[in-house]
């Protein structure tokens, strides 16, 4: 009688035992399970937060055009063919950069600001670029021999790396060429705001204002239509709708617009002052 009692506490015990185990491996596994959740978000965090200080460094860093025009120019200047260099074209063309290190200024020995397969931050060693580096979807226009185009710079992170994907960092990019029909050649990044002065043959006015004749000196009656033509060079261009419109349609340069702020007798040459 007294085995069998004996028995069946042990076995309750057992019982206990085990149920006992049983619970504390629930509630181990739910902490570990906890903690990896908070280091997954708490890596997510560093990551999102470097990627922000990231983008305002990469704003910072090609903000004046400097770095940008360094980037592209040198040792030889870019160059793009523009038959499809139009807003939301899927076949837009776009630059492939030589470097995979770029530098946050052209100053000598200035240290950098991105490179390929390295983490951009030491508080987030997973957030890890990708090369390489490109400048896509150039859009925009010519005016004789000079171009104007908008382009993105993008920086893309390795989403194999990272707790969750990341939003690439980008910048746009406003690029002065030198045409020759199709064929774009680089010259210089401009600022981002501001504006930008283009020398223009006076010979070349009419086609944005017939009643600005092109001669020199210029006749007084006919400074506000070379105002006007110059304002029509740095923004829409002339077409036929327009008033004193040649029949020709041609493009200006998309600036918000502009006006003549020198002239010369002596070159023929005016200059067109451009305002983003």
């Amino acid at each position: 009688m007294q085995d069998n009692v004996r028995k069946r506490n042990q076995g309750y015990l057992l019982l206990s035992v085990t149920l006992a185990m049983g619970v504390t491996l629930i509630i181990i596994l739910g902490l570990f399970s906890l903690l990896s959740q908070h280091v997954s978000e708490t890596r997510s965090l560093k990551e999102r937060i470097a990627a922000q200080d990231f983008q305002l460094s990469l704003a910072r860093a090609f903000s004046d055009g400097t770095l940008c025009t360094w980037l592209l120019t040198q040792p030889t200047a870019a160059t793009f063919d523009s038959t499809n260099a139009t807003t939301g074209n899927p076949n837009a063309p776009s630059i492939p950069l030589t470097t995979s290190t770029i530098p946050v200024t052209t100053a000598p020995g200035a240290p950098a600001l991105i490179t390929a397969g390295l983490a951009i931050s030491p508080s987030a060693p997973t957030l890890i670029p990708t090369g390489p580096f490109t400048i896509n979807n150039i859009a925009g226009s010519t005016s004789g021999s000079y171009g104007l185009f908008q382009g993105t710079f993008r920086v893309n992170f390795d989403a194999t790396q990272s707790a969750q994907p990341i939003h690439p960092a980008e910048v746009t990019l406003s690029l002065s060429t030198s045409a020759v029909g199709t064929t774009q050649t680089i010259t210089a990044c401009q600022r981002l705001v501001g504006f930008d002065s283009y020398s223009v043959d006076i010979v070349a006015l009419p086609n944005f204002n017939t009643l600005c004749t092109g001669v020199m000196p210029m006749p007084a009656g006919e400074f506000m239509a070379c105002i006007s033509a110059c304002d029509r060079y740095c923004s829409t261009g002339c077409a036929p709708t327009l008033a004193n419109c040649p029949s020709t349609p041609t493009a200006g340069l998309n600036y918000s617009g502009g006006t003549i702020t020198e002239w010369s007798a002596i070159t023929g040459q005016v200059t067109c002052t451009c305002i983003r």
